[in-house]
């Protein structure tokens, strides 16, 4: 959400919403597997039309980050709900290995500055986040850092707080609830990234599931 700007620091937030309901919205993976590099399959529905060079930009950065974490990421970007199959990914959910990532035009019943949203169960597990396009384009109309650099960064931190659960903002990293101009100049550098510790819970996360397999 962008709160402020004065002294020429540019302040945006990334909301957290936890949706507390009695069961998961999502399945549960089950029992442990080998020790292999963790991995996380991320559907991708791109509701506002972002360009595919756009998309494409902040996937790649997107999987830069988590790589710097110990991750892989797998994105699927997929294209009108009707035509997936109830095996796709694209209509899979399950925590914390099938994940999904919706890109809208804007938020609803939100301040209209939100950038971004993670739906967690009472249990702290969730499968479904989104991201909006609008206040990442005004912010890119006004300092000109590049949209796909932005979106990039936004589809991380909200993956993440859907690994990481409940109470998963920080006071450093690309976690931090608020992103002031230095922190944009950081993610422009390459350098927003993950704490060892996050990077660790996260890893342990996927660990204890396994390597997941398109189709399983």
């Amino acid at each position: 959400m962008l709160v402020l700007t004065t002294r020429k620091s540019i302040w945006f937030g990334i909301f957290l919403l936890c949706i507390f309901v009695g069961a998961s919205a999502c399945a549960q993976v089950g029992a442990p597997t080998s020790q292999v590099a963790p991995q996380v399959i991320v559907s991708v529905h791109n509701d506002a039309h972002a360009p595919v060079g756009t998309l494409t930009s902040a996937e790649t950065r997107a999987s830069r980050i988590f790589r710097e974490a110990g991750l892989n990421v797998e994105w699927m970007n997929c294209v009108g709900v009707g035509n997936h199959g109830s095996a796709s990914p694209c209509t899979k959910a399950a925590y914390p290995t099938y994940l999904h990532v919706r890109i809208v035009s804007r938020a609803r019943n939100l301040p209209a500055a939100t950038f971004g949203i993670a739906y967690l169960s009472a249990d702290g597990s969730g499968c479904y986040s989104s991201v909006f396009l609008e206040p990442i384009a005004h912010l890119h109309a006004s300092t000109g850092e590049g949209v796909g650099l932005v979106l990039g960064h936004v589809m991380a931190h909200e993956i993440a707080h859907l690994l990481l659960g409940t109470n998963s903002h920080a006071a450093e990293g690309i976690m931090r609830a608020q992103w002031q101009r230095d922190d944009l100049l950081s993610a422009s550098k390459g350098e927003l990234l993950f704490t060892p510790r996050e990077s660790q819970v996260m890893r342990e996360r996927l660990f204890a599931v396994g390597r997941p397999t398109v189709g399983d």
